[in-house]
Protein backbone atom coordinates (compact mmCIF):
# COMPACT_ATOMS: atom_id res chain seq x y z
CA UNK A 1 0.00 0.00 0.00
CA UNK A 2 1.29 3.49 -0.78
CA UNK A 3 2.50 5.45 2.19
CA UNK A 4 0.57 8.66 2.59
CA UNK A 5 2.67 11.56 3.72
CA UNK A 6 1.06 13.88 6.24
CA UNK A 7 -0.24 17.08 4.73
CA UNK A 8 1.12 20.25 6.20
CA UNK A 9 -0.82 23.46 6.50
CA UNK A 10 0.49 26.07 4.09
CA UNK A 11 2.72 28.60 5.76
CA UNK A 12 1.45 32.18 5.83
CA UNK A 13 2.87 34.47 3.21
CA UNK A 14 5.92 36.41 4.40
CA UNK A 15 5.25 40.04 5.29
CA UNK A 16 5.96 42.41 2.40
CA UNK A 17 9.07 44.52 2.58
CA UNK A 18 8.56 47.85 4.26
CA UNK A 19 9.95 50.03 1.46
CA UNK A 20 7.87 48.33 -1.19
CA UNK A 21 4.75 48.50 0.96
CA UNK A 22 5.22 52.21 1.64
CA UNK A 23 5.70 52.82 -2.09
CA UNK A 24 2.48 50.94 -2.82
CA UNK A 25 0.62 52.89 -0.14
CA UNK A 26 1.96 56.18 -1.51
CA UNK A 27 0.75 55.26 -4.99
CA UNK A 28 -2.73 54.43 -3.70
CA UNK A 29 -2.85 57.65 -1.67
CA UNK A 30 -1.71 59.77 -4.63
CA UNK A 31 -4.36 58.24 -6.87
CA UNK A 32 -7.03 58.84 -4.21
CA UNK A 33 -6.10 62.52 -3.88
CA UNK A 34 -6.07 62.99 -7.66
CA UNK A 35 -9.41 61.24 -8.13
CA UNK A 36 -10.93 63.19 -5.25
CA UNK A 37 -9.81 66.43 -6.90
CA UNK A 38 -11.41 65.31 -10.17
CA UNK A 39 -14.70 64.43 -8.50
CA UNK A 40 -14.77 67.78 -6.70
CA UNK A 41 -13.67 69.67 -9.84
CA UNK A 42 -11.29 71.76 -7.81
CA UNK A 43 -10.15 73.71 -10.89
CA UNK A 44 -13.56 75.42 -10.86
CA UNK A 45 -13.37 76.41 -7.20
CA UNK A 46 -11.53 79.26 -5.47
CA UNK A 47 -9.16 77.32 -3.23
CA UNK A 48 -9.04 80.03 -0.57
CA UNK A 49 -12.76 79.71 0.10
CA UNK A 50 -14.15 76.56 1.78
CA UNK A 51 -15.70 74.01 -0.55
CA UNK A 52 -18.70 73.76 1.78
CA UNK A 53 -20.59 76.46 3.69
CA UNK A 54 -23.54 74.41 4.94
CA UNK A 55 -24.54 74.16 8.58
CA UNK A 56 -21.55 73.07 10.72
CA UNK A 57 -19.09 74.05 8.00
CA UNK A 58 -19.33 77.60 9.36
CA UNK A 59 -18.38 76.30 12.81
CA UNK A 60 -15.38 74.41 11.39
CA UNK A 61 -14.40 77.53 9.45
CA UNK A 62 -14.43 79.65 12.59
CA UNK A 63 -12.32 77.08 14.45
CA UNK A 64 -9.73 76.92 11.68
CA UNK A 65 -9.61 80.70 11.30
CA UNK A 66 -9.18 81.06 15.07
CA UNK A 67 -6.22 78.68 14.87
CA UNK A 68 -4.59 80.96 12.33
CA UNK A 69 -5.22 84.06 14.42
CA UNK A 70 -4.64 82.80 17.95
CA UNK A 71 -2.73 79.52 17.62
CA UNK A 72 -5.56 77.25 18.84
CA UNK A 73 -9.32 77.08 18.50
CA UNK A 74 -10.47 77.37 22.13
CA UNK A 75 -10.78 81.16 22.52
CA UNK A 76 -12.05 83.78 20.09
CA UNK A 77 -12.78 87.22 21.62
CA UNK A 78 -14.35 88.51 18.39
CA UNK A 79 -17.23 86.02 18.64
CA UNK A 80 -19.73 85.26 21.40
CA UNK A 81 -20.27 88.84 22.61
CA UNK A 82 -20.04 90.21 25.21
CA UNK A 83 -17.64 87.74 26.85
CA UNK A 84 -16.06 86.10 23.81
CA UNK A 85 -16.33 82.57 22.48
CA UNK A 86 -14.87 79.70 24.50
CA UNK A 87 -14.78 76.07 23.38
CA UNK A 88 -13.40 74.49 26.56
CA UNK A 89 -16.55 72.42 27.13
CA UNK A 90 -17.21 71.69 23.46
CA UNK A 91 -16.85 67.97 22.58
CA UNK A 92 -13.79 68.03 20.34
CA UNK A 93 -11.41 66.18 22.66
CA UNK A 94 -11.47 63.07 20.47
CA UNK A 95 -10.23 65.04 17.46
CA UNK A 96 -7.10 66.53 19.05
CA UNK A 97 -4.80 64.70 16.63
CA UNK A 98 -6.75 65.98 13.62
CA UNK A 99 -6.92 69.49 15.06
CA UNK A 100 -3.15 69.48 15.49
CA UNK A 101 -2.75 68.36 11.86
CA UNK A 102 -5.00 71.24 10.84
CA UNK A 103 -2.89 73.67 12.87
CA UNK A 104 0.18 72.57 10.90
CA UNK A 105 -1.68 73.02 7.61
CA UNK A 106 -2.82 76.52 8.60
CA UNK A 107 0.76 77.47 9.44
CA UNK A 108 2.07 76.07 6.14
CA UNK A 109 -0.73 77.35 3.89
CA UNK A 110 -0.99 80.75 5.56
CA UNK A 111 -4.72 80.89 4.85
CA UNK A 112 -7.54 79.25 6.80
CA UNK A 113 -9.77 78.56 3.77
CA UNK A 114 -6.94 77.02 1.77
CA UNK A 115 -5.98 74.92 4.81
CA UNK A 116 -9.53 73.55 5.10
CA UNK A 117 -9.65 72.57 1.44
CA UNK A 118 -6.19 71.01 1.51
CA UNK A 119 -7.12 69.06 4.63
CA UNK A 120 -10.21 67.65 2.93
CA UNK A 121 -8.28 66.75 -0.24
CA UNK A 122 -5.34 65.22 1.62
CA UNK A 123 -7.84 63.27 3.69
CA UNK A 124 -8.54 61.09 0.65
CA UNK A 125 -4.89 60.12 0.56
CA UNK A 126 -4.53 59.58 4.30
CA UNK A 127 -7.67 57.46 4.47
CA UNK A 128 -6.78 55.25 1.51
CA UNK A 129 -3.13 54.94 2.56
CA UNK A 130 -3.91 53.93 6.14
CA UNK A 131 -6.56 51.44 5.02
CA UNK A 132 -4.17 49.94 2.48
CA UNK A 133 -1.42 49.53 5.09
CA UNK A 134 -3.82 47.85 7.52
CA UNK A 135 -4.94 45.36 4.88
CA UNK A 136 -1.36 44.65 3.80
CA UNK A 137 -0.41 44.10 7.43
CA UNK A 138 -3.18 41.50 7.57
CA UNK A 139 -1.52 39.73 4.59
CA UNK A 140 -4.00 40.71 1.90
CA UNK A 141 -2.55 41.07 -1.58
CA UNK A 142 -1.57 44.39 -3.09
CA UNK A 143 -4.37 44.63 -5.66
CA UNK A 144 -7.23 43.54 -3.32
CA UNK A 145 -5.91 45.91 -0.65
CA UNK A 146 -5.76 48.81 -3.09
CA UNK A 147 -9.27 48.17 -4.41
CA UNK A 148 -10.75 47.81 -0.93
CA UNK A 149 -8.94 50.93 0.31
CA UNK A 150 -10.20 53.05 -2.59
CA UNK A 151 -13.77 51.77 -2.30
CA UNK A 152 -13.71 52.51 1.41
CA UNK A 153 -12.28 55.99 0.80
CA UNK A 154 -14.93 57.00 -1.72
CA UNK A 155 -17.98 55.87 0.21
CA UNK A 156 -20.96 58.27 0.01
CA UNK A 157 -20.39 58.92 3.72
CA UNK A 158 -17.20 60.82 2.85
CA UNK A 159 -18.97 63.28 0.58
CA UNK A 160 -22.15 63.55 2.64
CA UNK A 161 -20.24 64.87 5.64
CA UNK A 162 -17.59 66.71 3.64
CA UNK A 163 -16.23 69.87 5.22
CA UNK A 164 -19.45 70.24 7.18
CA UNK A 165 -18.14 67.50 9.51
CA UNK A 166 -14.50 67.75 8.52
CA UNK A 167 -13.04 65.68 11.36
CA UNK A 168 -15.62 62.95 10.85
CA UNK A 169 -15.18 62.75 7.09
CA UNK A 170 -11.55 61.68 7.51
CA UNK A 171 -12.42 58.38 9.16
CA UNK A 172 -8.97 56.76 9.05
CA UNK A 173 -9.29 55.75 12.70
CA UNK A 174 -11.90 53.10 11.80
CA UNK A 175 -9.45 50.69 10.06
CA UNK A 176 -6.94 51.31 12.87
CA UNK A 177 -9.60 50.41 15.44
CA UNK A 178 -10.42 47.25 13.48
CA UNK A 179 -6.72 46.35 13.48
CA UNK A 180 -6.60 46.78 17.27
CA UNK A 181 -9.55 44.40 17.61
CA UNK A 182 -7.76 41.81 15.49
CA UNK A 183 -4.64 42.18 17.65
CA UNK A 184 -6.74 41.89 20.81
CA UNK A 185 -8.17 38.55 19.70
CA UNK A 186 -4.63 37.25 19.10
CA UNK A 187 -2.89 39.05 21.95
CA UNK A 188 -0.82 36.08 23.14
CA UNK A 189 0.72 35.39 19.75
CA UNK A 190 1.01 39.09 18.95
CA UNK A 191 2.44 40.55 22.15
CA UNK A 192 4.17 37.66 23.96
CA UNK A 193 7.58 36.28 23.08
CA UNK A 194 6.50 32.83 24.26
CA UNK A 195 2.70 32.47 24.52
CA UNK A 196 3.05 29.27 26.57
CA UNK A 197 5.50 30.64 29.10
CA UNK A 198 4.49 30.43 32.77
CA UNK A 199 6.01 31.93 35.87
CA UNK A 200 5.51 34.40 38.65
CA UNK A 201 5.82 37.43 36.36
CA UNK A 202 5.12 35.87 32.94
CA UNK A 203 3.64 38.86 31.18
CA UNK A 204 6.04 41.66 32.07
CA UNK A 205 9.13 39.59 31.27
CA UNK A 206 7.55 38.07 28.19
CA UNK A 207 6.19 41.11 26.38
CA UNK A 208 7.21 42.22 22.92
CA UNK A 209 7.60 45.83 23.98
CA UNK A 210 7.90 47.29 20.48
CA UNK A 211 4.64 45.73 19.44
CA UNK A 212 2.98 46.89 22.64
CA UNK A 213 4.26 50.42 22.03
CA UNK A 214 2.95 50.29 18.46
CA UNK A 215 -0.49 49.18 19.64
CA UNK A 216 -0.58 51.99 22.21
CA UNK A 217 0.38 54.52 19.53
CA UNK A 218 -2.42 53.26 17.26
CA UNK A 219 -4.89 53.46 20.14
CA UNK A 220 -3.88 57.04 20.95
CA UNK A 221 -4.33 58.12 17.32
Amino acid sequence: EPILEPTLDPEPAPPPRLRRTLLEASSVATFAIAWGAVLLRVWRMPMRLPFDTRSDATLISSMVKTMGERGWYLQQPRLGAPFGQQFYDFPHGGETFQLFAMKILVAVAGDWGLAMNLYFLLGFGVLSGVTFLVLRHLRFGCVPSAIAALVYTFLPYHFTHGEMHLWRSTYFTAPLAALLLVWATQWRERFLVDPERAGRFPVRANLRWRRVAGAVAVAVV
